[in-house]
């Protein structure tokens, strides 16, 4: 069996809408999934971001290589055993290297502006507001991908000018197809925004009131069911030109964790795009 057919041929693939809406929930594996699928997640968010018209994701396609290939420039003792060993394939996630990028983490302000409070008008300057754009884009495409990764300040990356970058998605699809109801607190921004608000607390957060025009129209296009099956289409068929088609279902999840069954699985590739539908309807 080609790896590009699934990580772990052992672990059962199981359909997340079959599960009991009371106890219907995901969260990635942890230790397995962190080493083996972390690119697949790059990949799939990097086809998100281009379907919905974002296009600040650094490229990220899947290729295939053998054990030969992938271990021949490591001198490790586990390498060398592995280059040995009959031939089998590894897929991995390839990104471009991108020196020209630096840290660009959002100060309160921005967060407060994005808040609309009254003491933190909009600017009037075009490069300040197109600033504000790419910071609110960049939280409504963090709650589309389920990714936690941007609450502090590592992955706020700004390229180009002003350019803010949707760096880093390999935790993104945190907890599966449709994300849980708290993921709904991304949009409250990074934690150092929420920290500024005297009753912060995991919990409750003030979430940002302030979005493009642009984004909003093209998310409330997908909205209804005929826009829900054309953007299913539109990143089926984008995911379809990658070598590891259709990416999704490499992802390794415990999906019964909210009662006692806690095994490996992963969910049904079609559920994560009828989940990315469903969190733009909310």
């Amino acid at each position: 069996q080609s790896a590009a057919d699934g990580i772990l041929e052992d672990v059962k693939t199981i359909d997340y809408y079959s599960i009991p809406e009371d106890d219907r929930s995901g969260q990635r594996s942890g230790f397995e999934d962190r080493r083996l699928t972390q690119g697949r997640a790059e990949i799939a968010a990097f086809h998100v971001d281009r379907v919905l018209g974002f296009n600040r994701k650094v490229p990220s396609v899947g290729r295939v290589l053998t054990n030969h290939e992938f271990y021949a420039w490591n001198d490790t003792v586990s390498a060398r055993y592995r280059r040995i060993q009959p031939t089998y394939e590894i897929p991995v996630s390839l990104t471009p290297w991108m020196a020209d990028n630096h840290a660009g983490f959002p100060d309160e302000d921005i967060g407060f502006t994005l808040y609309l409070h009254e003491d933190k008008p909009l600017p009037k300057d075009k490069h300040a507001l197109d600033y504000l754009r790419l910071v609110s884009d960049t939280l409504v495409f963090d709650y589309l991908v389920d990714d936690h990764d941007r609450h502090n300040t590592q992955n706020w990356r700004r390229g180009g000018g002003t350019k803010v970058l949707l760096w880093d998605s390999g935790l993104s699809f945190l907890h599966g197809p449709e994300g849980r109801r708290e993921c709904e607190l991304l949009m409250c921004g990074p934690r150092m925004w929420r920290e500024h608000d005297p009753g912060y607390d995991d919990k409750h957060c003030e979430k940002i009131c302030l979005f493009s025009r642009s984004t909003i129209e093209r998310l409330r296009a997908f909205g209804d069911s005929e826009g829900a099956q054309e953007l299913r289409d539109a990143l089926d068929g984008s995911l379809r030109s990658d070598r590891l088609y259709p990416v999704f279902h490499l992802g390794l999840f415990r999906p019964y964790h909210r009662s006692a069954v806690t095994e490996l699985a992963h969910f049904e590739a079609r559920n994560f795009l009828d989940g990315m539908a469903v969190k733009i309807r909310k």
